[in-house]
């Protein structure tokens, strides 16, 4: 199988994992498990609440009950960054710490969000759940991935 091919595939067994959280014998806390490591609802809680405090338009969305939006956007990272480490361990794929440090500088400066764009607000505000050096890593690895 070619290496794009088997990440592919990773995502596709992704998708299905996630897609049978609600079901089954699952942990009653958790929101996905990917390998054996469980995301649990109290984690993307967490993020959640983490984001909330400085950030308006989350403030926004909880007014406006749509913090499922931001739940469901970080959750979907969290699966994502973890089948990025998986599918990384598995390449043997290594990302070189002074690129995650640049990266993750470039990361916290101040980005120029349009107040209307939805999608764009929504995708900085789940960026400030993260650690900006866990997004930089799984940026890096992602591209690595991608050339292999």
């Amino acid at each position: 199988m070619r290496r794009p091919a088997k990440f592919a595939a990773v995502l596709t067994a992704a998708a299905v994992v996630v897609a049978g959280c609600g079901s089954g014998a699952n942990k009653v806390n958790a929101a996905a498990t990917i390998d054996g490591r469980t995301i649990s609802v109290n984690d993307i809680q967490s993020r959640v609440e983490k984001v909330m405090q400085n950030n308006t338009f989350v403030q926004n969305l909880q007014q406006q009950r749509k913090l499922d939006l931001l739940s469901r956007s970080i959750l979907t990272r969290e699966v994502s960054y973890e089948l990025t480490s998986v599918a990384a361990q598995r390449e043997n794929l290594r990302v070189d710490e002074n690129a995650v440090s640049q990266r993750a500088a470039e990361l916290a400066q101040p980005k120029q969000t349009d107040a209307t764009a939805i999608e764009q607000n929504l995708d900085s505000a789940t960026d400030e759940a993260f650690d900006p050096r866990e997004v930089a890593r799984n940026e890096l690895l992602t591209e690595e991935l991608a050339k292999s």
